[in-house]
């Protein structure tokens, strides 16, 4: 079982966890099984060295430069489309803005038991800057052998690839299933967590639970989280990894469409309008309750594998509940790993409001259709590993998307419910299903 001790896989010359490592029948690919907590076992060739600087010191980097072309001109593909400013098509068919960013940590081991590890990301933000983030910064402490406890700026586990998400070369694909991976758009939190590592048998354990609060930015405001809790617990057996995690917070989401909705609803219900009070409770933006269930699991036995996740999310917000997953796998042929991936996402919250006055109906009715919708994706790609830290990806996707059907059979499909995951769609787009074909090419690079 790894040591999640960073976002970074030691198996790609970065800190993080510590494979064991076998090169697999002469193959340029090293064996990575399940070790690894996810796909990132598809990957990896000979470790890379970090850069001793002495003192304690190492320093470690990653990277990816990728473009992607979206030959719709209605709407943006956006691979965060919570977090991206913009993406591919509407704005511009070919761009690098969606998949390109590098990254650089810092490890420091002060004693036996105490590190430190920080970790700077540049990619595109929301506010459309590429000035570089803390993503990681934190303090461990090992109390034990099977024991850490780290402290300070970490990446909740909410997914089978969360300490890798920015680490694309540890991941087969050119990105990991937008459907699964947007769901619950947290890129770090403050806080604290406990990675326990316990053997029975040949069984191989990781509990982590974890608290925190996190601060997001996100298209035209924020996204607050405080009271996180959540746990994490993975077995690993030989070739197999099983995974499930449970994450539970308080959110506020703030943006300046919010403001003006509950605005609204404040004046309407203080001016009479009792119709407007019961949404404007209801689908309160501030201090909502919120929660993330999910399971996955991935095989690997070095020649080929097979992942897939399932998660569920609910909030007591205007956000909406839905349901994700996806299931992917391919082989390895020397240096070559084709792959195939279907992912899904399907809302379960109503996009249309009718039980109040005119002007109550019109605001809730555009504050539940800012949600995403139904959304299905077949990929297929490859990989290719140049040499020991670098790897060229291409990868063609298939989206379709959905209207939201009407419980009146009479009224059909309701139209402005089509966008999917996509954004800044024009309302053609919006008005009818529609199925976009994506092509992308990406160089990924750790040293």
């Amino acid at each position: 079982m790894p040591q999640q001790t960073g976002q970074v896989p030691q198996s790609v010359g970065l800190n993080g966890h510590r494979p064991h490592q076998t090169l697999t029948h002469g193959k340029n690919c090293v064996k990575t099984p399940s070790r690894l907590l996810a796909v990132a076992a598809t990957l990896a060739i000979q470790p890379v060295p970090a850069l001793e600087l002495g003192h304690g010191f190492s320093l470690k980097g990653f990277g990816t430069a990728g473009i992607v072309y979206n030959e719709n001109r209605q709407a943006d593909f956006a691979a965060e489309s919570t977090l991206a400013a913009s993406g591919a098509g509407r704005t511009n068919p070919l761009t690098y803005s969606v998949d390109t960013k590098a990254g650089a940590q810092l490890d420091w081991q002060a004693t036996d038991r105490f590190s430190l590890t920080a970790q700077m990301l540049v990619k595109q933000f929301p506010d459309r800057s590429w000035n570089p983030e803390l993503q990681w910064g934190f303090v461990k402490f090992r109390a034990s052998p099977d024991l850490d406890v780290r402290a300070g700026r970490i990446r909740p586990p909410i997914y089978l690839l969360s300490d890798y998400l920015d680490v694309n070369y540890a991941n087969p694909w050119v990105r990991p299933p937008v459907e699964f991976y947007s769901v619950t758009p947290i890129r770090h939190m403050e806080g604290g967590d406990l990675l326990w590592r316990p053997q029975t048998g040949s069984v191989t354990w990781l509990v982590q639970p974890y608290v925190g609060r996190s601060s997001t930015p996100a298209r035209g405001g924020e996204i607050g989280l405080d009271q996180i809790l959540g746990l994490n617990v993975s077995a690993s057996l030989g070739d197999f990894t099983l995974r499930t995690g449970y994450i539970h917070t308080r959110m506020t989401v703030t943006s300046n469409f919010m403001t003006l909705a509950f605005g609204a609803y404040d004046q309407l219900c203080r001016l009479g309008d009792v119709t407007a009070c019961k949404p404007m409770r209801k689908l309160n933006h501030k201090d909502g309750e919120a929660s993330f269930g999910s399971v996955g699991a991935t095989w690997d036995n070095g020649d080929y594998f097979v992942s897939g996740e399932w998660g569920r999310r609910d909030t007591d917000t205007s956000i909406a509940d839905l349901m994700s997953w996806y299931l992917s796998g391919g082989a390895r042929f020397g240096r070559w790993t084709p792959y195939l991936t279907y992912s899904e996402m399907v809302s379960d919250s109503p996009l249309d409001y009718d039980k109040g006055s005119p002007m109550t109906n019109f605001i809730t009715t555009g504050l539940l259709r800012g949600n995403p919708t139904d959304q299905r994706t077949v990929s297929l790609g490859v990989r290719y590993d140049l040499m020991a830290n670098l790897a060229v990806k291409a990868q063609w996707d298939h989206t379709t998307t959905e209207c939201i059907t009407s419980p009146d059979p009479w009224d059909g499909r309701q139209t402005g419910t089509c966008g999917g995951w996509f954004i800044l769609a024009t309302d053609a787009f919006n008005r009818k299903p529609q199925a976009v074909d994506l092509l992308s090419l990406s160089v990924d690079f750790v040293f």
